[in-house]
């Protein structure tokens, strides 16, 4: 700030910018957020149901341990669950610290007017900022520790996994068959946890440039399209879990009996479906062998009849193929009928999936101000939860828009009478594309800069006295208000100077003493006499591109002393 204090009514008008900018930022996007927020709570749904059934699945093994079938299993399971908890706990760590980040929680205490009931909800409405996630993860050199720490940690994950299922493997192995060996086999497994966490150091992002894992997945983004992308990893967590839990049942269930003592297991491509899309989930049979071919199905989702058109049988599975309109958990049950020795035998079915909404809202924010500037360059913040961002497209209906790294940028001629503009994004999700609603944008003209005269690392300005000595060689410069949210540098190119009652004398650069008529009327001025400093001509230097501003810096007057 200059030194000096500021008139009232300029007072007043600072006030009134800083309080219609926050008025802006509590106003833009909260229906969007909370449609977000929605969909994280449909995530972590689908984490309890995972969570319940592998608990079942974990319980069966510790009552089963003293059958041989079940002894190898036993052993290994438990470290299984170590493992997974131990990861699942860490990323809850994370989201917390989101949640609970800065002065105020995102935690919202709330009364219902209807009952007076109290309870307390994660406010997701006011989660359209990067900065915390960010000051966690990285630095200007690079990650920080705790981001060096969550990308380790990602890497690590499917390492240990495949290391259990070595180890029960091996162990297995070494037993010999009158010891009841199980012949596990978890190709399918490991192939599914290569996939669901697939780790490379470098990404290639939309302009086909290099960025590394963790700043192309999470630099830059809303702090809600952040918690959804950890939620979906905990989602994948406890569904890599689930499937093993399940096949080693399933195995040990085969190898122990005949077909009534098989599980049928639900095979899908992904841990949860949107609305509206068609599920692909596969009932298989104990090691999925294809020889299997069910002779009767007669299943229901949700109590309701599983209809011949929604299924087909393929390979000795029974391949769903229905669309579900709402979102939820919705439970498989019934029984599979199959042909053994001429007789009909049947198998109980008995499975869950989830499907929550499609992401149909993108989270755009303006990461100055949140108002959208002419003639400067306004960063974007643009998002699809669940969208791959290198699928992104960004338009609008006045100026143009670039990308820009992590950022899109967007550009406003000063010639535009527009007062808003409408910004529109798409992406691609599995092959479809996503056309959410466009958002609107106030469009203003950047604020004219402050002026000053700096002497040394003093500024005067608003009706200071000045010695005489100090205004030939000082500098007059400007900068911009600092609830202007930019970082910008602010070139004076020339002003007017008026002493007293003589006429105005232009100069060129940014020192009074480039004028010596300048210098002449104030060395013959007496002490008092008023030095108007008008017309200030700037440039902002922005990248190293100079911009011309459509506004002339603040006139200020000095009096000398």
């Amino acid at each position: 700030m200059a030194a000096g204090k500021q008139d009232s009514r300029q007072k007043m008008i600072n006030m009134m910018y800083l309080v219609f900018i926050a008025m802006l930022a509590l106003n833009i996007g909260k229906e969007v957020l909370a449609t977000l927020g929605v969909l994280n709570v449909d995530l972590e749904k689908s984490v309890v149901e995972f969570s319940s059934s592998n608990d079942l699945n974990y319980k069966s093994f510790e009552q089963n341990k003293s059958n041989n079938y079940y002894a190898v299993a036993s052993s290994i399971t438990p470290k299984l669950k170590v493992v997974a908890d131990d990861y699942f706990d860490y990323l809850k760590s994370i989201k917390d610290y989101l949640i609970s980040k800065g002065n105020n929680s995102y935690r919202l205490s709330r009364t219902n007017k209807a009952t007076g009931e109290k309870d307390t909800i994660v406010d997701y409405q006011i989660m359209d900022k990067s900065q915390d996630l960010d000051e966690l993860f990285f630095t200007p050199q690079g990650s920080t520790e705790k981001g060096e720490e969550f990308t380790s940690r990602y890497q690590e994950f499917p390492i240990e996994i495949v290391s259990l299922l070595d180890s029960l493997t091996a162990l297995d192995n070494a037993r010999d068959e009158k010891d009841e060996y199980v012949d596990f086999d978890f190709s399918s497994i490991r192939k599914l946890v290569n996939t669901r966490f697939n780790y490379t150091e470098n990404v290639t992002n939309r302009d086909g440039a290099q960025q590394p894992f963790l700043e192309y997945h999470y630099k830059g983004f809303p702090k809600i399209a952040s918690l959804a992308k950890i939620s979906k990893m905990q989602s994948d967590i406890r569904y890599v879990e689930n499937k093993i839990l399940n096949l080693v049942r399933s195995s040990i269930a085969d190898r122990e009996g005949g077909l009534n003592t098989y599980q049928t297991l639900l095979e899908t491509t992904k841990s949860s479906y949107y609305t509206g899309e068609r599920v692909d989930a596969a009932v298989v049979m104990g090691k999925k062998d294809s020889s299997f071919e069910a002779e009767r199905v007669e299943l229901t989702v949700n109590g309701k009849p599983l209809l011949t058109s929604e299924y087909k049988l393929e390979n000795g599975k029974v391949v769903l193929n229905k669309k579900f309109s709402s979102p939820g958990i919705y439970k498989l049950e019934g029984e599979l009928k199959f042909l053994k020795n001429n007789q009909l035998q049947s198998v109980a079915v008995n499975q869950e999936f989830s499907v929550i909404n499609r992401p149909n809202t993108a989270v755009i924010s303006a990461v100055n101000n949140n108002v959208l500037y002419k003639v400067l360059p306004n960063p974007l913040s643009v998002s699809i939860p669940g969208t791959p961002s290198n699928s992104l497209r960004v338009s609008s209906n006045v100026g143009s828009v670039s990308k820009k790294g992590n950022l899109f940028e967007i550009s406003i001629p000063f010639e535009s009478k527009s007062k808003k503009v409408k910004i529109s994004v798409s992406g691609s999700l599995d092959g479809n594309t996503i056309s959410p609603p466009a958002m609107e944008f106030l469009v203003k003209s950047p604020p004219p800069p402050e002026a000053s005269l700096k002497v040394n690392n003093d500024f005067y300005t608003g009706s200071k006295k000045v010695s005489r000595a100090y205004l030939g060689p000082g500098t007059v410069s400007a900068k911009f208000p600092e609830w202007f949210n930019y970082n910008l540098e602010v070139l004076v190119t020339g002003f007017d100077v008026k002493v007293g009652n003589l006429p105005s004398k232009k100069v060129k650069g940014n020192r009074m003493s480039n004028n010596s008529r300048v210098l002449s009327d104030i060395k013959n001025s007496s002490k008092g006499t008023a030095v108007s400093i008008t017309n200030i001509k700037t440039v902002t230097k922005i990248g190293g591109k100079n911009y011309k501003l459509p506004n002339e810096a603040r006139s200020f007057v000095l009096f000398i002393n």
